[in-house]
């Protein structure tokens, strides 16, 4: 700031001193500056990226599940606690439910029941206590452990589910044995 200022009072005392007229400066001279050549040089080969390729990948078909062989499957197996009947531990039963493709209780459906010295059937739809399509079969008036099969079946006595296994044990806890039978929507008729 200060070396403008100085430059200013320079030049303003020059024109004071030349009584205000303007005059021209001597020119100074230029040097001139020859252009000089460069020669190109060859740069080095850029490597430029390609989009990778991708190989196409083959879509599985989509899994379609083997026709089912019956039309209704055993969905669901538990055992609980009888508290259907006034019954309670001195019991051994099975009981449940029928259902069609959307979860409606199925009516007059034949449950058939087997094991050691026992082969017996009941209908569904008529044990409110389990639900729509309900069902209940009495095995034993005790508590008794064993092995039972339980199938679907139609009037005739021919299968309409695969057979499910109930094993029974003498606690009190387990001695219902709930199942449920659903129509399998990959039976083909």
């Amino acid at each position: 700031m200060i070396r403008k200022a100085i430059l200013f009072l320079i030049v303003a005392l020059s024109l004071a001193a030349c009584g205000g007229q303007a005059t021209e400066a001597p020119a100074l001279p230029i040097p001139s500056v020859a252009p000089t050549e460069i020669a190109p040089t060859a740069l080095p080969p850029t490597a430029t990226a390609l989009p990778a390729t991708v190989a196409p990948t083959a879509v599985p078909p989509s899994a379609t599940p083997a026709p089912a062989e019956f039309p209704f499957k055993i969905d669901s197996v538990t055992f609980v606690e009888n508290t259907f009947n006034g019954s309670a531990c001195n019991y051994t039963g099975v009981g449940g439910q029928v259902l069609d493709f959307v979860g409606e209780g199925v009516s007059n459906a034949l449950i058939r029941v087997t094991g050691t010295n026992l082969d017996r059937t009941t209908t569904s739809g008529f044990a409110d206590a389990y639900g729509a399509g309900g069902f209940e079969l009495a095995l034993q008036p005790t508590a008794t452990s064993g092995s039972y099969t339980i199938q679907l079946t139609d009037a005739e006595g021919n299968p309409l589910s695969a057979e499910g296994s109930l094993i029974f044990d003498e606690t009190c806890r387990g001695r219902v044995g709930l199942v449920v039978f659903q129509r399998d929507p990959n039976f083909a008729e």
